[in-house]
């Protein structure tokens, strides 16, 4: 059986984040909203002030995905933080004033994983 480099890669990825970030290996999971709560599924990961969010989505076509993130709660005191998504690099900047509305584009069975840079 031979393993693919893409999944090899993202396996390398996830198992590097998790020995970084508190957040992938424990602390509280809290479920944030999404316009497609029934094939995108939304969660935080928080252990301390490490912060992690993944967006999942399990339907066979693409999503747009509205993401509901309670900005007061989980970027109190924070006016500014960068949400960095751990495969593209892509960067989302968040605080406790930002829209609590996040849209992610995501393709059918895609996914994304951001941490909060400090």
């Amino acid at each position: 059986w031979k393993r693919s480099t893409e999944v090899g890669e993202l396996y390398q990825k996830l198992f590097l984040n998790r020995q970084i970030h508190k957040a992938f290996s424990r602390g509280e999971m809290i479920r944030v909203p999404s316009n497609y709560n029934t094939d995108v599924y939304a969660f935080f990961r928080i252990a301390g002030k490490d912060k992690a969010l993944v967006v999942l989505n399990f339907a066979s076509e693409p999503r747009f995905a509205t993401i509901t993130i309670p900005m007061k709660r989980f970027f109190a005191g924070q006016k500014r933080s960068i949400m960095k998504e751990i495969f593209s690099g892509e960067r989302i900047e968040v605080g406790e004033k930002s829209p609590e509305a996040l849209t992610i584009a995501l393709e059918p069975l895609d996914y994304r994983v951001y941490v909060v840079e400090k």
